[in-house]
């Protein structure tokens, strides 16, 4: 018997999940997406936003940092007037704390698991070795830890890391699994972009909670997985939900990640006030795009600079969610629609710009350089989520790209009203094209994921580069990838 046959006979615990997490679940066993909870009501813009703290290093020598990580338990004050919520943590903070990364230096992460489940830890965008890439099936067993190697090749950029445990990941991630993970560089150093406190990360997640605070996660299994993701109707801005963030009259860069399951964002702002986007996933735009808004699939990323000098002392400016319906959302747009608010409070100085050159792109993705074409299809296929065809199975390896070669793949999603952002692990690519509404501006950097909407086409390019070994490629609505949208890649 395999796993998916374990599962389907009960005999192989954590593959289905109810909770309030850490209260017994009985009252919620038999929730589903179907049957969607109304969270409390949460005021907008009452409670400031929350910056979650950056990880101090345990130890350093002279190429190397060293840091402790402990997955646990924690109850974190999230909806203002109800308990605490009982949440799974790194280090006892949701989001977790944020892993600052020199270029040059490399990093070691001991992971302790104190939580009372398996758990495996991806650095998402990481350019890393197999062993310590957080493969689903590489898991740390409660009570033991796991030492995570990522070297100093990576560009300047924000990557995250955040749970990829077999079957798990969803609920994982939606209990507090998940934090910013950034790299720097001297090249990002000169560049004249706002920093320090200026330079501020906005992980936005969305989630339900039941009446005395704790958090609502559905119970799935195999047999009947969740069709579209899980969408929450509490919008939280790195744990706090609707805040205000008090800025000066001068520009600001945020780093935006979408952490949440399945939502995608369009985000705006009240006054119409563009963002300058600077970075993708992967690293920096060479030159800086102006955009009235910009779109978020789960795990995408982006930073943009805003610019509040011209607003007067006093004024109050509305970060909004403006996308329309997305697939298997059952909330009405108003309860998603206010993301948070800028309240100018001071005049400041201000000595950062934004250049009209940032960073180039590598000149090693050459298209034309390409071994071979590969073709990926994301669909539903007898109530699984499938590629090309294939539910995911351990043993299988869907492709073998070569160490040191171009490929181009084509991800295609042929319909069914479902959409999927696609994520592949160790490598960044290019895109190239997409059908029907093509690419936009900000999408033309270095990039993990990319969404792929109902009946689209995305073309990329990639060279792997570095490690050879098991990685994976899947959906990164991360219900799509537990049951079953995954796929092994072997680079050898």
């Amino acid at each position: 018997m395999d796993r998916r046959d374990l599962i389907r006979f009960g005999l192989l615990a954590g593959a289905a999940a109810a909770v309030p997490v850490g209260r017994a679940s009985a009252s919620v066993s038999e929730w589903f997406l179907e049957q969607p909870v109304d969270s409390p009501r949460v005021a907008s813009f009452t409670v400031p936003l929350r910056i979650p703290p950056v990880l101090q290093p345990t130890r350093s020598d002279a190429t190397t940092d060293y840091y402790e990580i402990t997955q646990r338990e924690a109850s974190v004050q999230i909806i203002p007037g109800l308990r605490p919520t009982p949440v799974w943590t790194y280090n006892g903070v949701v989001p977790g704390p944020t892993i600052v990364q020199r270029q040059g230096r490399d990093v070691r992460v001991r992971q302790h698991n104190a939580l009372k489940v398996p758990v495996s830890t991806h650095l998402h965008g990481g350019d890393v070795p197999a062993t310590s890439d957080g493969h689903p099936l590489d898991l740390i067993q409660p009570g033991k830890y796991k030492d995570y190697y990522y070297p100093g090749l990576h560009a300047p950029a924000q990557l995250w890391y955040h749970d990829h445990s077999i079957h798990d990941t969803g609920r994982n991630v939606y209990l507090g699994l998940a934090g910013n993970y950034l790299v720097t560089s001297d090249a990002e150093d000169l560049l004249p972009l706002p920093k320090g406190q200026f330079d501020v990360p906005l992980t936005v997640q969305d989630k339900f909670f039941l009446a005395d605070g704790s958090i609502v996660y559905p119970r799935h299994d195999a047999l009947r997985p969740l069709d579209q993701g899980v969408f929450g109707d509490v919008i939280l801005v790195n744990g706090t939900p609707k805040p205000f963030f008090r800025v000066a009259r001068r520009k600001y860069r945020f780093r935006f990640l979408n952490g949440s399951n399945a939502r995608v964002y369009r985000f705006k702002l009240s006054t119409g006030e563009p963002f300058t986007v600077v970075q993708t996933e992967g690293g920096f735009l060479p030159h800086p795009v102006s955009v009235p808004d910009f779109e978020l699939a789960s795990s995408e990323r982006l930073s943009v600079v805003v610019d509040f000098s011209r607003y007067p002392v006093g004024s109050k400016i509305v970060l909004r969610n403006v996308m329309g319906d997305v697939p298997g959302d059952p909330f009405g747009e108003d309860k998603t629609r206010e993301v948070m608010r800028f309240d100018v409070v001071s005049d400041a100085a201000d000595p950062s710009r934004v250049p009209a050159d940032l960073l180039p792109l590598p000149e090693d993705i050459r298209p034309e350089e390409s071994v071979a074409t590969r073709t990926f299809e994301f669909a539903r296929n007898g109530g699984q989520w499938t590629i090309n065809h294939k539910p995911y199975e351990e043993r299988r390896i869907d492709a073998f790209p070569k160490l040191n070669t171009v490929e181009i793949w084509r991800f295609v999603n042929g319909g069914g009203g479902w959409w999927h952002p696609i994520h592949v692990h160790l490598v960044e690519f290019l895109a190239l094209s997409r059908t029907g509404r093509g690419l936009q501006p900000y999408e033309r950097g270095l990039k993990d994921t990319l969404l792929l909407r109902s009946n689209e086409t995305v073309t990329v390019a990639m060279r792997w580069n570095h490690f050879k070994g098991l990685y994976v490629l899947h959906c990164h609505n991360v219900e799509h990838e537990d049951f079953d949208m995954m796929a092994n890649i072997q680079v050898v």
